[in-house]
């Protein structure tokens, strides 16, 4: 993907040998850091985990989610967790889900005109606000 666009690619890897070519990398940051770049970013791609998911979706990004595959040698505690939430978010429209890696760059370019669904807001100060506005005119 790195060679297929002028954009800046920051990767937080993790654990792993594998060096990526033609971007900015780091092993761990502090999770502020990592909030950060997530406000900047246009797009996030991350693993199937909810923390990482969630916390795109409450910056307002686009989200493409690759669930953790044990049989992929992926380390995680419950893969099927991961596949079940991002298929759950993918089918409601507030992420992308990408469930074939070799594919990651059409699921790229399909998060171009991707329009998240909003997440659903609390409607506490909304009830407040018409409950004031109705006795105001009184």
């Amino acid at each position: 993907i790195a060679r297929n666009t002028s954009e800046e690619i920051i990767v937080q890897l993790g654990f792993t040998e594998y060096i990526p070519e033609g971007v900015k990398y780091f092993d761990f940051v502090p999770y502020d850091e990592v909030m950060q770049y997530i406000e900047k970013a246009d797009l996030i791609i991350t693993h199937g985990g909810f923390g990482c998911i969630i916390d795109g979706i409450r910056a307002g990004k686009k989200v493409l989610a690759v669930p953790r595959i044990t049989e992929e040698g992926e380390h995680t505690d419950k893969p099927a967790g991961q596949i079940e939430l991002v298929r759950k978010m993918d089918n409601e429209g507030k992420i992308i889900g990408v469930f074939d890696t070799e594919k990651l760059e059409e699921y790229v370019l399909k998060a171009k005109d991707f329009i998240p669904r909003q997440r659903d807001l609390c409607k506490i100060p909304v009830i407040i606000k018409e409950f004031i506005e109705s006795d105001l005119k009184k």
